[in-house]
């Protein structure tokens, strides 16, 4: 659903949590600052959160995103940030196009791989499928 006005759509945890078996779910373009009322949703495959005004890849973190197999977050702030696909992979490991481009089983275990010697190098153990 499209915020009309100028005000961020603003989502409450008992908005959501008769939808915990939605699998697609588009919040684009509502202004969205933050998705921790997002919470209950176990099944997103397909997730379409274009056009929000959400900081960080931190916002995803409450959002269930094992099942995600597409994700669109083109527009919002936090894609700035240095090495934000590779993070959005390691977070959605079902993750097969993202932001309208393919993402290969080659490139998500080339990503995984960097990660773990990244740790290693910064002397942080890391578990990663």
């Amino acid at each position: 659903s499209k915020q009309r006005s100028g005000a961020p759509l603003r989502l409450t945890l008992e908005d959501v949590a008769g939808f915990a078996g939605v699998r697609m779910l588009d919040l684009s373009h509502n202004r969205l600052e933050e998705l921790t009322a997002l919470q209950p949703l176990q099944c997103l495959e397909v997730f379409d959160i274009r056009e929000n005004m959400l900081a960080s890849t931190e916002a995803l973190e409450c959002v269930n995103m094992v099942r995600v197999a597409k994700l669109d977050c083109q527009g919002n702030p936090f894609l700035k940030q240095p090495k934000v696909r590779d993070s959005l992979i390691v977070m959605c490991p079902s993750i097969s196009l993202l932001n309208d481009k393919e993402v290969t089983d080659k490139e998500k275990q080339f990503v995984k791989q960097l990660i773990v010697r990244r740790n290693k190098a910064n002397g942080r153990s890391t578990t990663l499928e």
